[in-house]
């Protein structure tokens, strides 16, 4: 199996890194992998800048590493191209659903296949995974993004190094359509080529650390004053994107009385930069002295604050005072109740990035002011934000592009505004809509249906017309560039992204044609043609001819299948319900038992049995959870990927009546409490719970307790990264009666790692031990968005479900487990949720449930004595469950039927359990 390594790849305006943290790194201590070339090409066309960063990754040790790295990129970047070395050339990534190409990279790499994945994970945060790194050998790595330059005019590339490089070079090309190109005398350390449209300026340096960023400031003359027009056509079509400096895009708006400020203070909030922000709310209270409320939230509202003072300046204080005292815990929920806010203005000073129950930036509720929102985080959901800021008449102030000085404008002034666009039949398809707010920059795109056409956007406030810029667009002398279809599409894609779901079928056919990454579309790179052909994949351009070719000859009669369930479903579901009619007298005849007292292999995980009650049977549910114990420094992706797993036991149990209605009861309510009295009379089965021996906990124990939460921030230092802390601390304040600070802890694991299955599976496992089933819902149902591809995660779902009292939505969903085809590694999950329904079915009682979808064949219900169902957290593991009997003999993988009737079902060695 190959080890994991991760990386972080920061794009942002402040301080970043190509940095790497290695799972089972050397015991030497040195860098498994390091960044040895990096190589930034940049070309820029108007405002447009597309950014290819070539880099090369060496691994300096004896092992096989698969790779895998994170970069949040800025408002507006969105990235657009990846390749990989594959035999030595450059393989473009081809554009592919995100669940699909997830699917698939996993597939390959379990066949220790060449495979590349580049994909959005949360807000504008991008992950790409390459597979394999060899020993003492090297991969190569191409990633495309593109932005617009700012209104000050000034590309800065920010990507750095933290070490040494062996080679590293910087190449900026400016295509022009400017009569006079004036290279800036400001870029001290670039030479400077003429071109006959524009100007290349570059650097390069052996043995470089690259340890600040480059800025290249675009001279005036690089730009016309009336706005520049590029084009590039598609069959009759002719794409455009026009730009152009706007003066006076804003003008000065009423000073509020009263303000209410709410601050996130979740976890990854951590990044934010304190400075420039309360320079900006310094800066903005010197104009005004408001009331002002502050709210701080993450997982919730945590603290209400109102502040007044006689002048801005004391205002500001008194803030500046109460904000650095904040402390950064928990994950992020945006259910803020903002209807109910009275204030002129609200502020909203957030990453935006959503992760707890299932509430993102738009379910802040529609708000009675306007909404300005402030972020200073280089991992935010820019096009969340400033969509919900355009919506609420504020505007998005983005303190990673802006300084404080020069974001202030948008919280003085009212922002112009797109009105109308009046183009006639001759152009359609023009981005961004109307109502979208204008900066400086102005920048739209459409389609030219003919030779020529004029456009004329009229700007303003509210339905109030201030200024019209016109333009003409002429398929026959324009300026062309490959960059503007992509760039339309981009502005389309934003535009949808509005409402995404209701736009996603659309977006996704977007994204795929033109090759851009969002939160349904990847980038995949595949080792060989005939990957591309067995996974159903459009391959790259160099690999289409024979891709088709093998698709020709293949057997287009084949039957591709009906959609129905898959036959050995049935023949499972046959042979279960055998072993179930089959008497203890028959077992017993058709099998001679194992000789007692043979060596019981140790057990390699935890135990988690949740298993659908059953009528007529006493069953036994508990909760556990494979995790991983890293050092405080190893980050969490490594912990999960680490080929040395210490496996801990986390259990909590519940008995429950051999009653139909006690069995339908949802464990922790009254009903359930008798069942567990009435169980009690007649078989037991009870899990130890989980006791760490950590020393954190032995501090926790030493501390009063209020003054806990204050010890768990201070301890928290040492074991930011590990999972295993936040649930153990949050298991000892649970204990301790501090149920709120409890939860907020837990809520850390949705912050740890975005969409980490692994982290989150074990978050939502965590929530239903608790009996918070309405907050494992959304986790679980993340989980079936972000790994679709994973059954026991709709699993996971319906049971939590089953637990709220929504038996029906437990039974469909098992159902969809039931009569899905699934990757081999999970053969026989279907039996496993077949068992899980019918046990709801009966439970719920006769008629109650809509079962007419249901296959009347698979409708029985198997009452047991004892079912247990074992599952763990971890993907790629394995995990074994031993049983004896009540006479010695033991029922494992490698005897899977006992005389007594135990059975156990095959067990899954390559998954999650």
């Amino acid at each position: 199996m190959s080890s994991l390594l991760t990386a972080q790849l920061i794009f942002a305006q402040q301080e970043g890194s190509i940095r790497m943290s290695i799972a089972g790194a050397p015991a030497s201590g040195q860098k498994a992998v390091r960044l040895s070339e990096l190589h930034a090409d940049v070309q820029v066309a108007g405002i447009s800048a597309v950014t290819v960063l070539d880099m090369v990754f060496v691994n300096d040790t004896d092992r096989v590493l698969e790779g895998e790295f994170e970069f949040p990129l800025g408002a507006g970047e969105t990235v657009t191209g990846y390749a990989l070395d594959i035999n030595g050339k450059m393989r473009q990534g081809v554009a592919v659903e995100k669940e699909k190409g997830r699917q698939v990279f996993e597939a390959v790499v379990r066949q220790g296949i060449d495979p590349g994945l580049v994909e959005m994970t949360a807000g504008n945060n991008f992950r790409t995974r390459v597979y394999p790194i060899p020993a003492k050998g090297s991969r190569r790595v191409q990633l495309t993004y593109e932005s617009e330059i700012p209104a000050s005019r000034t590309y800065t590339y920010s990507a750095l190094s933290d070490g040494e490089l062996d080679a590293f070079s910087f190449r900026i090309s400016v295509l022009s359509s400017a009569a006079k190109k004036t290279p800036p005398a400001s870029a001290r350390r670039l030479s400077f080529d003429d071109m006959d449209s524009g100007y290349t300026a570059s650097m390069e340096h052996k043995h470089y650390r690259l340890d600040a960023p480059i800025s290249f400031t675009l001279p005036e003359s690089s730009f016309s004053a009336d706005g520049s027009v590029f084009i590039q056509d598609a069959g009759k079509d002719t794409y455009f994107t026009f730009s152009r400096r706007i003066d006076g895009a804003s003008r000065s708006k009423k000073s509020p009385q009263k303000i209410a400020l709410f601050y996130d203070v979740s976890a990854s909030m951590k990044q934010r930069d304190l400075d420039e922000e309360l320079a900006l709310l310094s800066a903005y209270f010197a104009t005004c002295t408001p009331e002002v409320t502050v709210r701080t939230f993450s997982s919730s509202i945590h603290e209400t604050k109102t502040f007044s003072a006689a002048s801005g300046k004391e205002l500001a204080a008194q803030l500046a005072e109460f904000l650095r005292g904040q402390s950064y815990d928990g994950a992020s929920c945006f259910d803020l109740g903002l209807a109910s806010v009275q204030a002129d203005e609200i502020l909203l000073l957030t990453d935006g990035i959503a992760n707890w129950k299932g509430t993102g930036i738009s379910g802040g509720g529609e708000a009675p002011c306007p909404v300005t929102v402030i972020n200073s985080s280089p991992r935010a959901d820019h096009d969340s934000l400033s969509q919900y800021a355009a919506q609420h008449g504020g505007a998005y102030v983005n303190l990673c592009a802006l300084s404080a000085s020069q974001a202030l404008p948008l919280l003085t002034e009212e922002q112009l505004r797109i009105i109308s666009a009046e183009c006639g039949d001759g152009i359609t398809d023009i981005y961004p809509l109307p109502g979208s707010t204008v900066t400086e920059n102005l920048s739209v795109s459409g389609i030219l249906r003919r030779k020529k056409a004029d456009v004329t956007l009229r700007l303003g406030y509210g339905s109030t017309v201030s200024q019209t810029v016109s333009f003409t667009v002429n398929a026959a002398s324009d300026m062309q560039s490959e960059r503007v279809i992509r760039q339309w599409a981009a502005k389309k894609i934003a535009a949808l992204s509005s409402d995404y779901e209701a736009n996603k079928a659309e977006i996704t056919a977007l994204a795929k044609k033109h090759t851009i990454v969002t939160r349904g579309m990847s980038l995949l790179v595949l080792d060989s043609v005939q990957d591309y052909v067995r996974y159903g994949i459009d391959p790259p351009e160099e690999l289409k001819e024979e891709y088709e070719r093998i698709v020709s000859r293949q057997n287009t009669g084949k039957r591709s299948g009906d959609g129905g369930i898959p036959q050995e479903v049935y023949r499972n579901f046959e042979q279960f319900r055998e072993w179930w009619n089959t008497s203890p007298e028959e077992f017993r005849k058709r099998k001679n038992p194992q000789k007692k007292g043979s060596p019981v292999r140790p057990l390699g995980g935890a135990v988690y049995n949740d298993a659908a009650p059953a009528p007529d049977a006493v069953m036994m549910e508990a909760e556990a959870m494979v995790t991983e114990e890293a050092p405080a420094e190893t980050s969490t992706a490594a912990e999960a990927g680490s080929s040395n797993r210490s496996v801990q036991m986390r259990s909590s149990s519940r008995m429950m009546s051999a009653a139909p209605a006690a069995a339908a009861a949802a464990p922790g309510t009254e009903q359930a409490k008798g069942a567990q009295a009435s169980a009690s009379t007649t078989q037991k089965i009870q899990l130890q719970a989980w006791n760490p021996d950590a020393d954190y906990l032995v501090a926790l124990k030493r501390t009063p307790t209020e003054g806990m939460y204050a010890a768990y921030l201070k301890l928290r230092e040492q074991y930011e990264s590990s999972p295993s802390f936040y649930m153990d601390v949050s298991d000892y304040f649970a204990q301790e009666g501090l149920a709120e600070e409890s939860l907020r802890i837990l809520t850390n694991l949705a912050e740890l790692n975005l969409e980490n299955a692994d982290i989150l599976r074990a978050l939502g496992n965590k929530l239903v031990e608790r009996g918070l089933y309405g907050l494992a819902i959304p986790v679980f149902e993340r989980l079936t968005q972000i790994r679709g591809e994973i059954p026991q995660f709709r699993r996971d779902l319906a049971m939590a479900y089953y637990y709220d009292g929504q038996a029906q939505k437990a039974v469909d969903t098992l159902y969809e487990v039931a009569s899905h085809s699934w990757d081999s590694r999970f053969a026989e999950v279907q039996q496993i949720a077949l068992n899980d329904m019918n046990a709801i079915i009966a439970a719920s009682g006769r008629g109650r449930l809509d079962t007419k979808a249901i296959d009347k064949q698979l409708i029985q219900n198997f009452d047991m004595d004892v079912r247990i169902v074992l599952t763990w957290n971890t993907d790629d593991c394995d995990v074994d469950l031993w049983v004896t009997d009540g006479d010695g003999e033991k029922c494992f993988y490698g005897n899977k039927l006992t005389a007594n009737g135990a059975r156990i079902s095959r067990d899954f060695t390559q998954g999650y359990g």
